[in-house]
């Protein structure tokens, strides 16, 4: 339900966050997204309403193939991620 007792018209759907920014850049409507992902690429293109809902955090992981775990630099970014999670 949204304010006033209506309820949202929903035409599309889409996959990522990146995608749902293009709707919106081109037009298509509004929809939830990170800060993040608004800086990172479409800010040029759609502009955060300010004071919007806040949600619960979102916890992002890394991955990567498994050959490339061999690699030193690879590596060292799984472990600083991994010690900054556990607080050492």
């Amino acid at each position: 339900m949204v304010p006033g007792g209506g309820k949202p018209r929903v035409v599309a759907t889409v996959a990522g966050s990146e995608a749902l920014l293009g709707m919106v850049g081109l037009g298509l409507g509004i929809g939830p997204a990170a800060d993040l992902v608004v800086r990172a690429g479409a800010g040029r293109l759609v502009e955060a309403i300010p004071g919007g809902p806040k949600l619960a955090p979102l916890t992002i992981g890394l991955c990567c193939r498994t050959d490339r775990l061999r690699v030193p630099e690879v590596r060292g970014l799984l472990d600083a991620a991994r010690d900054g999670r556990d607080g050492r």
